[in-house]
């Protein structure tokens, strides 16, 4: 029986608009076994499904998510500063994200400034989860790193000169080169959520 962290509002989309499973599959390029068994609850979604669901439906991928208890507040527990560092978040300065709870454990960081406008802007908040987690291929992804001297960045993967090695570049600022690193010291990033600026009364 599915939980309510994996129910969602796959089937009451595409049933409102009276799409087969066949015809969301061809829309999204997912199977429609697998579509089944998200709308089942039986797969957790993950951020490009829901992305590609969201689109072929039209939708925001909030839209996506079922309600109830399918949200969880992350505060934030870290600052990205201007040099792509990543510094303790203060007490005071803590953003909550609300996110999708299937996404599991995650942890979410804040933007401080406007440093890297136009790819980030001042109290965005950028998603990731434990290093070491991720399966797949992390080259050429945006990912919170832990350098050898402790230090936490927030850098894109790029292949070093041999084996282990890694580019690690950013948005406006110097790439590093051939930094060693273990899997377990990098943590991919796979959401962000866009600061929205309150809106002035008229």
């Amino acid at each position: 029986m599915p939980t309510d962290q994996n129910l969602n509002r796959i089937r009451a989309l595409r049933t409102a608009r009276g799409m087969t499973l066949k015809q969301l599959a061809a829309a999204t390029g997912l199977s429609d076994g697998y579509l089944s068994r998200l709308e089942a609850g039986g797969r957790n979604l993950n951020m490009p499904a829901i992305e590609k669901i969201a689109q072929a439906f039209n939708v925001s991928p909030q839209d996506v998510i079922g309600d109830g208890n399918a949200w969880q507040g992350v505060l934030t527990s870290g600052v990205v500063s201007a040099n792509q560092e990543i510094l303790p978040e203060s007490e005071e300065r803590r953003l909550t994200a609300n996110v999708p709870s299937a996404f599991g454990q995650v942890f979410a960081l804040r933007v401080q400034g406007n440093f890297m406008f136009p790819r980030y802007s001042d109290n965005d908040i950028i998603l990731y989860k434990l290093a070491g987690v991720f399966s797949g291929n992390v080259m050429g992804m945006e990912c919170v790193v832990r350098l050898g001297d402790g230090k936490y960045v927030l850098k894109f993967l790029l292949p070093g000169s041999r084996s282990g090695l890694y580019h690690l570049t950013s948005f406006n600022a110097p790439a590093l080169i051939d930094i060693p690193l273990e899997r377990e010291a990098i943590a991919p990033v796979f959401w962000v959520l866009r600061h929205q600026p309150p809106i002035p009364p008229n």
